[in-house]
């Protein structure tokens, strides 16, 4: 009779037409020091041979289980069926685009189980088109509230990436997290607002347990479309009201959100089509508005981002050409 033993750590995969990267994620996951995990890959109805690279994973290794599912259901939805399936202990994510370094499950695991933590944040890596920069970490102290938190991801100084972190399991089965249907950008900040808002005790690592890897070809670069300024804004939105209804300070709550706002600016977006998506107050968006929650200059930009398609189209511009010697240096 065999003994089934429960994994310590299941990482949970959204995977929709990602043939061309799974295989560096899954080797980087089945190369980890630490060998007693669980992989949920759950395939989004992928078109190209996402199913088919995992199928043949699986076969190699009885740690990687696949949830197929027949309709696309978005990245949140797709995140849902892997934590609602999930038996690991603990919980840990990958985008199928991105990879770990070989400890990374290691370091993760001795720090929740260390400190007892319900939430460690971990360092990451951004691989830009191949070139590796410098490690990005997350400090956090540990005695921290869960409203200490949120504060720091409003004022910027905490990404909000679901991603090079670990979470008990206990925050999915204690409290059934709200996932939306057709999610697929920005979903990851509204799963985080809640698993945060549950937590009682935080800590972070230094060390780099994590690779986002920009590339050109998928989401880490910004597009245009209305679809995605649909979700980004219901994304946005939902956050706002969340956080407000939890008792997050306002003043931060609304300097994020228009931060937010300012940055689909930048990208291209028109500010008649933002506030047509918005669910909230158009007050929130004035001039005003800026100014006082942020600061003037802040305001400024965002008011001539709005209202000048001259200067929006020369600041994007700058951008891209920023954006672009950045790459080749």
């Amino acid at each position: 009779m065999s003994i089934i033993i429960r994994p310590d750590i299941s990482i949970i995969i959204p995977v929709y037409n990602a043939a061309k990267w799974l295989p560096r994620c899954l080797d980087s996951i089945r190369q980890q020091t630490f060998d007693n995990f669980e992989v949920m890959i759950v395939n989004d109805a992928s078109s190209d041979n996402s199913l088919k690279i995992a199928m043949a994973y699986a076969r190699r290794d009885n740690r990687i289980v696949i949830i197929n599912k027949e309709k696309n259901g978005g990245t949140m939805s797709a995140r849902e069926s892997g934590y609602q399936k999930a038996q690991g202990k603990y919980i840990t994510f990958s985008d199928a685009d991105d990879y770990f370094p070989k400890n990374a499950f290691q370091i993760l695991y001795d720090k929740i189980t260390a400190d007892h933590s319900d939430i460690v944040f971990g360092g990451y890596t951004i691989i830009n088109n191949g070139q590796s920069e410098r490690i990005r970490t997350r400090q956090i102290q540990i005695n921290s509230s869960s409203e200490e938190i949120q504060t720091l991801f409003l004022k910027r100084k905490l990404p909000y990436t679901l991603w090079g972190n670990i979470y008990s399991v206990n925050l999915f089965r204690d409290y059934s997290p709200a996932a939306y249907p057709g999610m697929t950008n920005a979903e990851d900040r509204m799963l985080l607002v809640q698993l945060v808002s549950q937590a009682k005790r935080f800590s972070s690592v230094s060390s780099s347990c994590y690779n986002y890897c920009l590339n050109n070809e998928s989401n880490s670069h910004p597009r245009i479309s209305e679809h995605l300024l649909k979700n980004i804004m219901f994304s946005n939105d939902w956050c706002y009201q969340y956080l407000i209804k939890i008792g997050v300070y306002s003043g931060y709550v609304l300097s994020y959100h228009l931060y937010r706002i300012r940055y689909l600016l930048e990208i291209g977006y028109k500010f008649n089509d933002i506030q047509q998506f918005t669910l909230l107050d158009k007050k929130l968006y004035t001039f005003t508005s800026a100014r006082n929650h942020v600061n003037l200059y802040f305001a400024i930009h965002y008011l001539l981002l709005q209202k000048s398609k001259l200067y929006a189209n020369c600041y994007s511009g700058l951008r891209s050409i920023y954006h672009t010697l950045s790459e080749q240096i």
